[in-house]
């Protein structure tokens, strides 16, 4: 049997009907984001969902600002590689997830931290509208994207005729192997520290959980999101290890059918040999 080292997460939940904490945009506030990026003529079919989901993900779970910017041999460097950012991964059950999850997220955080960072729009639109078209057509040819990296010489170029003032853009970051963050779909762990295990407390409970970004995609699609069967919800049983890595929406259901929604951010330990441990307690008044 697995035994847990210490004790990761704890989290509290008072008995009410339908209790939520903040579980991401509504359809309303994506339709919002829609509007303001209208999809493009070679957006393949299925895809804009994700566009648009991807917007409202970096805008709840930015870069930190601290991390926009590192120092350089001359100065500032905005560095494109960000080895924390959330990633599907082939564990998805979801053939459009896997196919365009990802181009979504990094044509829109690498969007987002160019404006945060008050690069012209002269500097970096052209480069990431052909950045986001190349990606889709390798990810439907069944190949990967061309690495950030491949934007550099172009934004470079871009920067130093346009905004030579602003930091030098470069993408040299290696992300080492099994560190920061990975969302996708679910599998049974085993032993080791990129495991979690869910524990609740009354061990009656029903545990779903999705990863934020899924459920915003499913939140354009289907009228209740919160359908387990309609977006692909996995029920985690309480006390197995599962590779658990990002943030999650949850709903947990209580013997006595109180409800509770909310959005939690799960990372792991990987120096640990053993799964962490997240319990979910229900309080009583």
């Amino acid at each position: 049997m697995l035994r847990p080292l210490s004790l990761a997460v704890v989290v509290a939940i008072a008995p009410v009907a339908v209790a939520q904490d903040v579980a991401g945009p509504t359809t309303a506030s994506l339709d919002a984001i829609a509007a303001t990026l209208p999809p493009q003529p070679w957006y393949p079919e299925g895809y804009y969902d994700f566009r648009v989901a991807a917007e409202a993900e970096v805008a709840e779970n930015p870069r930190p600002a601290t991390a926009l910017l590192t120092e350089g041999d001359d100065g500032k460097v905005f560095d494109l590689v960000y080895c924390s950012a959330d990633r599907v991964t082939r564990r998805s059950t979801d053939r459009l997830m896997q196919l365009y999850g990802n181009v979504a997220l990094d044509t829109a955080r690498l969007q987002a931290e160019f404006g945060r960072l008050h690069y012209p729009a002269t500097v970096y639109a052209a480069p990431l509208e052909e950045f986001e078209k190349q990606g889709l057509i390798a990810a439907q040819d069944g190949g990967s994207p061309e690495p950030l990296r491949a934007l550099v010489e172009t934004l470079e170029a871009n920067r130093k005729k346009l905004a030579p003032a602003l930091p030098r853009i470069t993408a040299g970051t290696p992300c080492p192997s099994g560190i920061g963050r990975s969302r996708g779909g679910f599998s049974r762990g085993g032993p080791g520290g990129e495991s979690t295990i869910i524990q609740t407390e009354p061990s009656a409970s029903i545990v779903l959980l999705l990863n934020a970004f899924a459920f915003k995609v499913c939140t354009r699609k289907v009228p209740n999101p919160w359908d387990q069967f309609a977006c692909r919800w996995t029920e985690i049983e309480a006390g197995d290890a599962w590779p658990l890595s990002g943030r999650y929406v949850y709903q947990i259901r209580w013997p006595d059918g109180a409800i509770r929604r909310g959005t939690r951010e799960i990372l792991p330990d990987m120096r640990r040999e053993v799964p962490g441990v997240v319990t979910i307690r229900k309080i009583e008044n």
